[in-house]
Formats: C-alpha cells, structure tokens, sequence
C-alpha cells in the first residue's frame, strides 16, 4: 500500500512538472502577447496572452520552441489636413468680399496591432525589435488612406450635400475604410480634434456663378469665330473674282480702255461696269 501510495505521489510530480513545462502563460511577460514557434510544428496559429489558459506539447521537447512577445501597447497617430476646396482660388473671385473656402481636418487616430496581424506578419519576418520601425512605415501608410478618404468625403458632401452630423459625416467612411484596408490592426477610436468646413452654399453659389461667366465667353468666342470665318470666306470668295477678272484683262487689255471710256461717259453698253467696282 505503501508503494502504491509513493508511486501515486511519483505520478503526481512527474504529472505536474509535465504540466508545468508546457503550460504557456508561467512564460510570457507582463504587458506582452506572443506568437510560438517550434521547429517541430512551425508557427502557432493564433496568439497566446498572459491569464488565458494555453498548454502546447512542443514545450516538452528542449529547445524546441522560440516565443515572440509582442507589446500589447496602444499606438496614437494624428492626422491633420488643410486644404482649399477645389478651384477655391478662381471661383471666390466672383463673390464680394472674396471669402475663404477652406477646410481644416485633424484627427486622432488609436489602434493597436490585431492578433490577426500579428500571426500574419511574424512569418513574413516581423520580430518584437522590428516593431517600433514597422509602426512609423505603417502610420504613413495609414495617414496617407485617411487623407485620401477625408479629401474624397468633403468632395462628396460639396457635391452632393449632407445630412446630419459634420463630425459623424467625416469619421464614418474613415473608420470604415481603415478596418477595411488594415485587418492587420485593430481599431480602437478615431477622434476628431478638428473637422471645420468653409460655407458649402456660398462656396456653390461662387462654382455656379463662375461657371455660367465661362458659359457666357464661350457663347461669344463661338459668335466671334464664325463671324470671322465668315469675312475670311467673302475675302477669300473676292480675290478670287478679283483673280479671274485679272486674268481676263491679262488677256484683253482693251477692256482697261473701255471702262476708262465707260467712266468717262456714264454709260455701259456692254454692262461690265462691275468689274470696275470689283476692280476698285
């Protein structure tokens, strides 16, 4: 009984000291998320976090397994934009008072990197050290989406219009477009430290007005151009006559004398008196 009971004891530790080698949180670091790598089974599939139960086989064999902890830190970017409104410096020529037409966004972006992301990313060659460099490219790939999307959105609302909140109207389509575009993250708030928009009704009224003056010097740059047309045909259509009739005279000479006679008498017998005027 004795023996069994020491035995049952043996168990007991081996059975626990089994567990303790492959139970992954007594390994990860405070603050930290990590990603498994085992030459054995290669990259673990999903990220293991302190506190959460997790328990890999792999840990058994020595040094088999490498662990990459990534901070689970909250990143903060901000995005600011100033920016006439299109053709703002033409069309508020044609209002009194020549007003301002621009707009001023700025935004406050936090969002962290996704499990998703990191299970994606570590393969391709993404390592905790890395992080901080990965973080700037990334925030200029995503100040340049939002920038993009913010200038799209107040094109929009010029065109078209909008209804309700300014703020809601703006940070709908960027919140959408960043989840969209960057699964490798997970976005925590987008907030608007400025979204300011120049009169949009005036701003159209100068658009409408400045279009119908260019609409109106079209009309008579057009007018202008086929009544100029029109005298280059009847110039052309005259040195034409003027052309036959020299060659006629080239050839009959005579004819030069019996106009100057014609003229001299006021009469015309062989009503040719129009190659005069044509002459002349």
């Amino acid at each position: 009984m004795k023996k069994l009971f020491v035995s049952l004891i043996i168990l007991l530790i081996a059975g626990a000291v089994v567990f303790g080698f492959g139970y992954v949180p007594i390994r990860l670091e405070p603050g930290t998320q990590a990603l498994m790598f085992s030459r054995t089974s290669g990259w673990d599939s999903e990220t293991l976090r302190p506190g959460a139960f997790a328990w890999r086989w792999q840990l058994l064999v020595p040094k088999n397994v490498t662990l990459y902890h990534f901070p689970m830190e909250t990143r903060t970017l901000t995005v600011s934009n100033s920016t006439a409104l299109p053709s703002a410096d033409l069309y508020r020529d044609y209002l009194e008072g020549t007003p301002s037409f621009e707009q001023r966004v700025e935004l406050r972006i936090r969002y962290r990197l996704s499990d998703t992301g990191i299970t994606e990313l570590a393969p391709s060659g993404l390592r905790p050290e890395g992080l901080d460099g990965w973080y700037d490219d990334f925030d200029d790939r995503i100040s340049s989406v939002v920038l993009d999307t913010v200038s799209a959105t107040l094109d929009r609302m010029v065109n078209e219009g909008f209804e309700g909140s300014l703020t809601d109207a703006v940070l709908d389509p960027v919140e959408a477009r960043i989840e969209e575009r960057f699964p490798e993250i997970t976005l925590q708030t987008v907030v608007p430290e400025e979204i300011a928009l120049p009169d949009l009704e005036l701003y159209a009224l100068a658009r409408e007005t400045y279009r119908a003056v260019q609409e109106q010097r079209e009309n008579i740059l057009r007018e202008f151009t086929a009544a100029t047309t029109s005298d280059e045909a009847r110039r052309d259509q005259r040195l034409e006559t003027l052309a036959r009739y020299g060659e006629i005279l080239d050839r009959h000479p005579v004819l030069l004398e019996y106009l100057e006679i014609a003229a001299q008498h006021e009469s015309d017998p062989l009503n040719i008196q129009q190659l005069q005027s044509v002459i002349e």
